[in-house]
């Protein structure tokens, strides 16, 4: 769920400025509420870069998300 979030939030282009940093921390914050804690952020730039590029798709960001997850 956190990766329709983040995705969702990445395109829909809600803000004029921001939408990806706003997109990775609703994700982050989704994952946190449900126990689970992001536990590197120093690929969130790189991440939320492939993901507008669209190098990386919604299905591929789900396991990316799960591997730097750890429970809380």
């Amino acid at each position: 769920m956190a990766a329709v979030y983040i995705h969702r939030l990445c395109f829909c282009h809600t803000f004029f400025d921001g939408n990806k940093r706003t997109a990775f921390v609703a994700g982050a914050t989704f994952l946190e509420l449900n126990g689970l804690r992001l536990s590197r952020y120093l690929w969130a730039e790189m991440l939320m870069i492939d993901l507008v590029l669209k190098e990386i798709s919604q299905e591929e960001l789900e396991p990316i998300l799960s591997k730097f997850s750890d429970l809380v």
